[in-house]
């Protein structure tokens, strides 16, 4: 009685622990990835890690293909808070070209541009430059108040579609707190590739 006590038992333990197998391995109702719904959640915690982080420099290469134009050329990027200052040197930059400012006002080479500024900015750089999204974007966040999709892996953002622009973290550091190392950003026929080998 007791030897056919104990089978039962150990037949009931292989039941319930295959049925818990079973129901691990269900597929989800969900449509969306694992990584797309956990965005906002992803997005949260990058920025909580990246607050203090309000005053940094980087610099690196800036590769540009475009029906226009081809080339490569050095970057310099540095934050603020708001105010940035970045500098293009290079066949890109034609020379060197210095972009510095906030949301609300820029200059070019030290020229105060109040007439489209956008416009004046892609015009000097030979590529569009969108500035308020940028310094989000290179340190692997979405840029706040601005729809858009995002694929996240082991807490690292990994694509980025925003603003017209797709965005893709081919690499990133292997510090303490993990920064991209290369990115890739495209919007339409224009695509830039931007390799980091600073921060600081």
């Amino acid at each position: 009685m007791t030897k056919l006590y104990s089978a039962a038992k150990l037949l009931l333990l292989a039941l319930f622990l295959s049925a818990c197998s079973n129901i691990s391995q269900q597929p989800s109702n969900n449509n969306q990835s694992p990584s797309f719904a956990n965005s906002s959640a992803e997005q949260e915690a990058r920025q909580a890690l990246l607050s203090p982080l309000s005053k940094w420099r980087m610099r690196g290469k800036i590769g540009l293909r475009s029906p226009q134009q081809n080339g490569s050329g050095f970057i310099d990027w540095q934050q603020d808070g708001e105010q940035f200052r970045l500098q293009v040197s290079g066949p890109l930059g034609q020379g060197s070209t210095v972009i510095a400012g906030n949301k609300h006002e820029l200059s070019i080479q030290d020229e105060e541009i109040i007439n489209n500024p956008q416009a004046q900015a892609e015009q000097a750089l030979g590529w569009p430059l969108p500035q308020q999204q940028m310094p989000y974007w290179v340190r692997g966040l979405a840029a706040p108040n601005t729809g858009s999709q995002s694929e996240w892996s082991e807490g690292l953002l990994q694509k980025l579609q925003q603003g017209g622009w797709d965005i893709e973290y081919l690499r990133y550091s292997r510090h303490r707190i993990p920064l991209p190392e290369k990115i890739k950003l495209k919007r339409g026929d224009i695509q830039l590739t931007l390799v980091v080998k600073r921060w600081q």
